[in-house]
């Protein structure tokens, strides 16, 4: 876990420090067309299926049992992926023409950029799949440092890389290049760390009796794999339909900003994921105080970061991109940054019953959100724009996560009175973030993140702290190298 929250605190400093010159150098409309590619490079990991997820389960589950089998197993998955990503690819570069032409209000100097962008992201496709289902596997082996390394530097070249392409050739095809560079050097990586890691992986191939129970896990996941990311990413699309090329870089820069706190609760829930998949089957006790634990850890993590969003919006992007930025980004910001914090504990019940062995759950929920959704970001984004974008993506995410905990609940088998210290201190802080959203002036501001912060220390330390866990983490941080 702490090994993930370093690794990407980085590429979230080349981020902050690249996206001002990537704009420079693209202008506004360009940028839009380019958080376009980008998402759908991020998109692209449906076409995995929920293989990826299966993997890490499957791998896991086999390490305390027959290891025999682990590299066909591993064999088998990525003989598949390899299949759905190029269908992924094909599918993506005959929509290219659609997207750069009619779906999307990009400006007509800009349609044949556009097209031959979009045509690339096709290449990413198979190229994130396999990577999807490598991780996975790395993953399962518990190869966190490892994986925060590389993941730094994919990062870096995220931002790094296009900043670099657009200072040689101004165009959004170069700037994709780059992008898919970076896809490719992460796979490599990928299949090295699980060549050196997995016993038997050059002596074997894939084997047909692994597939059956891969997909039989997978199958739901690929429901939560295709609509869960649909609705991430969708909005931008409805932005660009409705508004312009140029709104949308207004609304998924703050988007892609405040996304950047799953950096801070994402790695502990992959880290407990295998961990609840091996707990549920032989120790539930253990099981539900993991969940407990990532919980408690998840809130204290979230909140301070998720305050200073809320309440300095306006003059962080002031400062990064200018005041029109500012103008129209600082309360796509505020709205997200509330989501993110509500998404983030809704990520424990999230893993909890997928590693239950229940993507079916989750897949149903997705499935039942999804026409929800539609039907709130659709009218709110012609009524409001981006900021009714985002005000939607944060309903959405909201409900989800009452769901997610009843559920959740009702899988781990614990009372609700076990939950209850973690989810009102949750509430509480809640309200006390969302309330900055009324301060205005810049002492009032400050006035009430001292106070907030004030009520946040004691609630940390007298509800979600356990004796001698922060002498723990420090002993952890000292000896570790």
């Amino acid at each position: 876990m702490v090994w993930n929250l370093v690794a990407q605190l980085l590429p979230l400093a080349v981020a902050l420090a690249c996206i001002p010159f990537i704009i420079q150098l693209a202008g506004v409309a360009r940028f839009g067309v380019l958080t376009l590619a980008w998402a759908l490079i991020g998109y692209s990991a449906l076409f995995d299926l929920g293989l990826g997820r299966a993997l890490t389960k499957t791998v896991a589950e086999q390490l305390a049992g027959d290891e025999a089998v682990i590299a066909p197993t591993i064999w088998t998955g990525l003989a598949m992926m390899s299949l759905l990503g190029l269908i992924g690819a094909a599918g993506f570069y005959a929509l290219a023409p659609w997207l750069a032409e009619s779906a999307l209000g990009i400006p007509e100097a800009l349609v044949p950029e556009a097209l031959t962008g979009f045509r690339l992201v096709a290449l990413a496709v198979p190229l994130v799949t396999l990577t999807a289902g490598l991780r996975g596997v790395a993953e399962s082996y518990q190869q966190f440092r490892r994986i925060a390394g590389i993941n730094a530097i994919l990062g870096i070249l995220s931002y790094g890389g296009p900043l670099a392409a657009l200072a040689y050739s101004a165009t959004l095809p170069a700037a994709v290049l780059a992008l898919i560079g970076s896809r490719l050097l992460g796979l490599a990586a990928f299949t090295w760390m699980v060549l050196a890691t997995v016993p038997g992986m050059r002596a074997c191939g894939p084997v047909t009796g692994a597939v059956q129970p891969l997909l039989h896990f997978g199958s739901w996941l690929t429901v939560s794999s295709i609509v869960g990311p649909l609705m991430d990413y969708m909005d931008r699309f409805i932005v660009g339909t409705l508004m312009s090329v140029e709104a949308v870089a207004f609304y998924a820069t703050p988007f892609d900003l405040v996304g950047r706190l799953r950096m801070l609760f994402g790695p502990l829930a992959g880290v407990l994921f295998p961990a609840f998949s091996t707990a549920l089957a032989a120790d539930r006790p253990r099981a539900f105080a993991l969940y407990l634990t990532g919980l408690r850890h998840t809130l204290i993590l979230i909140t301070l970061p998720v305050l200073v969003l809320v309440l300095f919006a306006e003059e962080g992007l002031s400062l990064w991109l200018g005041p029109e930025f500012a103008q129209q980004g600082a309360p796509v910001a505020q709205w997200l940054a509330i989501g993110q914090l509500i998404s983030a504990m809704a990520g424990m019940p999230y893993a909890l019953l997928q590693a239950g062995g229940r993507p079916d759950v989750t897949a149903r929920l997705h499935l039942i959100e999804l026409p929800v959704y539609l039907a709130l970001v659709w009218p709110l984004v012609g009524a409001f724009g981006i900021t009714g974008a985002a005000a939607a993506w944060t309903i959405r995410v909201f409900i989800d996560a009452m769901l997610l905990f009843f559920l959740g609940n009702r899988l781990i088998g614990a009372p609700l009175r076990r939950l209850w210290s973690v989810v009102s201190t949750g509430v509480i802080l809640l309200g006390m973030i969302a309330g900055a959203t009324l301060a205005e002036a810049p002492v009032e501001k400050a006035v009430y993140f001292i106070s907030v912060l004030s009520g946040y220390l004691f609630l940390a330390f007298h509800r979600l702290l356990e004796p001698g866990e922060i002498d723990r983490l420090l002993a952890y941080l000292r000896t570790a190298h």
